[in-house]
């Protein structure tokens, strides 16, 4: 049998490494959140060459820019340091739900994606759409699943929240945009009105209390 795409360069082993991290840890969101990440460092390993953000050799670097990226990190504080769960699920959440409804509810594509025959485009987008929900669905479980009654989605957690968010636009975000001039996403190029990208920094803004808000209840009436 032959592939119709490089079976490495496309990622095609990540599953088998999830399986096998899931085996070793007993525990699928840290095999989870592991292998999410592998995707996108595998993809620009081996595709990163092909965009013209950066000189040649660093547009890797594109993987941890976007506000979806900043999901990864939070997991892995969360796995360390299992106090930071409300912060890592409403990051979580406005990941899930800003790409969700911009998708489905805007229309906005991925700027990133790539017209490459090499590009298994089926996969990549199936991985996608995992990175946009899984983390979510497996915090939303534990949480519900939960033997302790914690103290969540206090007023800091939220505040610690909008903290993350502010420090990925100002510290992340602006400085790539400035130094490439690229927007990351489609709604907020250029050619998009300023009253559409102000009412969707609103909507992040709204998210986050949402996100807050409906873990706080569900905490206290599943749990406490």
């Amino acid at each position: 049998m032959q592939f119709s795409f490089d079976p490495i360069k496309n990622g095609y082993y990540i599953p088998f490494i999830h399986m096998t991290l899931y085996l070793a840890t007993q525990d699928i969101f840290i095999s989870t959140a592991i292998a999410l990440k592998m995707y996108p460092a595998n993809y620009f390993y081996w595709f990163g060459e092909h965009y013209d953000y950066l000189p040649k050799n660093w547009n890797w670097g594109k993987q941890f820019i976007r506000f979806t990226d900043t999901g990864y990190l939070a997991s892995f504080i969360y796995i360390c340091y299992p106090a930071f769960f409300p912060v890592a699920y409403n990051v979580h959440f406005g990941i899930t739900a800003g790409y969700w409804s911009g998708r489905l509810i805007l229309g906005m594509d991925d700027r990133d994606i790539l017209d490459n025959p090499a590009i298994d485009h089926r996969f990549e987008s199936l991985w996608c759409d995992a990175v946009h929900g899984v983390p979510l669905i497996l915090l939303t479980y534990r949480l519900v699943n939960s033997t302790e009654c914690h103290d969540y989605f206090t007023y800091t957690d939220m505040m610690y929240s909008y903290v993350w968010n502010h420090i990925w636009l100002l510290c992340v975000y602006v400085p790539w945009c400035i130094y490439t001039g690229d927007p990351v996403y489609t709604i907020l190029a250029n050619e998009t009105p300023l009253k559409t990208k102000v009412l969707f920094m609103l909507s992040m803004y709204f998210l986050v209390a949402f996100s807050n808000t409906f873990g706080f209840y569900l905490n206290r009436f599943v749990l406490c």
